[in-house]
């Protein structure tokens, strides 16, 4: 079945229907659009190999996370991508998810992590939204694979009503047809080993969800370049329209695997073989050196060729200071801080110096160079763990509290409901509070109205000149914070007092009085007035 879905004449007839299609609609090249998912799990990547001076083996912490994110990517011949559609594993999008992603980014939920006919509707609606401004002429196309849950009922209705014609690659044919596969998917894997690798040298001994899609814009910039876009369009041969991109290549699996003869050696490499042995052959017979093997005479060839490419770029070098340079000590000379400030001064004092004393020089440089350049490297790796620590630190800190049940739903929205349930839950804590703090407030005023009201009986009418000793000694069960509190109520609790110890007769007294009342804690270290 993949063998005669292959056929030449299948992916010929293919293309020029496609070429019906753009003319017949009128569809414009910068409006033909590809759309393809694309599974990751989150913490794999690709093997890779590291190969060390001494030989030994090197162990690196990785994830072992094998989750499944499912990204929904959309490209257009015209070198962009637009937001995708993230698919994750969940019932429920919670707030962990929401914070390094963009705002138009899309995020769904299903149970397997897979895409599935609910889930492609949704996004046929998200790709409207975001190519509806951009299109160019009154038809789109969606170029996709013929997967049935591209095809169904809905997604086709829906398609046509908005103008947006779908056309289907032949099965079997994605790996040279479709752009995205072509060229977007592997380099996107790339990176994203790549953001596991910087998570495992920074210290990062998992790779959660959250991490990952706190990583996924910066993966996606790097891969979706106009010049990756643009290029797997034309290596498909899609944009510009030609055939010919691929059907050489599908012809020639036609050919007899014994009719294909090998591929020759490079001329390049050709030549080097005939300049060796034409050398070998013109050597002296009676010399030992014309048995030494090929291999013997082409290394003596190359580290005399080194000397020589070494010693014309010390002349060249030489040449070029018509000029004397400024000597240790003047303005013009600074102590090196950076690795290029100290080649830039060794290449200016070996010429300063003479012949018989630049090798040693040459070599203390080099080692100097290997030692700043050694030293910056670890100084970036230490900034950058420090960073990644704290990234990760802060993403462990966010809540994990429910966002919405299921999707789809847009970062900028589910954002929006976040703030809305902070700022509710911040009122409904200050209403708390004050409703806390008038209690206490009220409990202190009635304690003081029963403890006064007596002494200030006994007083009588002359209260203005005994109040003062009268009330330490009544406040001498409230502690200072209740006290502190009480003397900075408001206003109108203020002549609720005033109106208390003026008590029944209002013959005598002034709130004057009252206020010039100097009031004093039980210890006397503090007083209020």
């Amino acid at each position: 079945m993949r063998k005669l879905a292959q056929q030449p004449a299948v992916i010929s007839e293919w293309f020029t229907k496609f070429e019906h299609v753009l003319a017949k609609l009128g569809i414009h090249t910068d409006d033909i659009f590809n759309m393809d998912e694309c599974g990751i799990r989150i913490g794999i990547a690709k093997n890779q190999y590291v190969y060390t001076t001494n030989g030994g083996e090197v162990f690196k912490p990785h994830s072992n996370n094998r989750e499944l994110v499912t990204l929904v990517e959309t490209i257009s011949a015209q070198g962009y991508a637009i937001e995708p559609m993230i698919v994750v594993k969940a019932s429920t999008i919670i707030e962990k998810w929401c914070g390094d992603l963009p705002d138009d980014y899309l995020l769904n939920t299903s149970d397997t992590g897979y895409s599935n006919d609910q889930l492609c509707f949704d996004y046929i609606q998200h790709f409207h939204k975001r190519t509806a401004n951009r299109a160019k002429g009154a038809w789109r196309l969606l170029l996709m694979d013929g997967y049935a849950s591209h095809i169904t009922y809905e997604l086709v209705k829906y398609a046509y009503e908005h103008q947006i014609q779908l056309f289907a690659l032949p099965p079997h044919t994605t790996h040279f047809l479709q752009p995205l596969d072509v060229g977007c998917f592997q380099p996107l894997k790339w990176h994203h080993g790549q953001a596991l690798d910087i998570n495992a040298r920074t210290g990062g001994s998992d790779y959660t969800k959250a991490d990952f899609l706190a990583a996924l814009e910066d993966i996606r910039t790097r891969t979706f370049t106009p010049r990756t876009i643009r290029g797997g369009f034309k290596r498909c041969g899609i944009v510009p329209l030609n055939a010919e991109e691929v059907l050489p290549k599908l012809r020639q699996q036609e050919i007899a695997p014994e009719a294909v003869r090998p591929p020759n050696l490079s001329l390049r490499f050709q030549e080097e073989e005939n300049r060796i042995f034409t050398a070998y052959a013109s050597s002296e017979s009676s010399s030992d050196s014309a048995f030494e093997p090929l291999s013997e005479i082409a290394e003596t060839t190359i580290r005399e060729r080194r000397r020589a490419l070494r010693e014309e770029k010390l002349r060249e070098l030489y040449a070029q200071a018509r000029t004397p340079s400024p000597l240790p000590g003047d303005e013009a000379w600074a102590t090196p801080l950076t690795v290029r400030t100290l080649r830039k001064q060794q290449q200016k004092i070996l010429l300063l110096l003479p012949h018989s004393a630049r090798a040693p020089a040459a070599r203390t440089f080099k080692g100097a160079l290997a030692q700043a350049q050694e030293s910056a490297q670890l100084k970036k790796a230490l900034l950058s763990t420090k960073a990644a620590e704290q990234a990760r630190a802060s993403r462990r800190r966010l809540s994990q509290r429910q966002v919405s049940k299921g999707g789809p739903i847009y970062l900028k929205d589910a954002r929006r409901m976040i703030k809305r349930r902070q700022d509710s839950e911040k009122e409904s804590f200050l209403e708390a509070e004050e409703k806390r703090r008038m209690a206490a407030h009220t409990k202190i005023r009635n304690h003081m109205k029963y403890k006064m009201r007596a002494k200030i009986h006994k007083v009588g009418k002359a209260y203005t000149e005994k109040a003062e000793l009268a009330l330490p000694w009544v406040m001498k069960d409230v502690s200072h914070y209740q006290w502190d509190y009480w003397v900075t109520i408001s206003d109108t609790t203020r002549e609720d007092f005033r109106r208390l110890m003026r008590g029944p007769s209002d013959d005598e007294g002034t709130d004057d009085e009252v206020d010039n009342l100097s009031i004093q804690h039980s210890d006397g270290d503090s007083e209020y007035t």
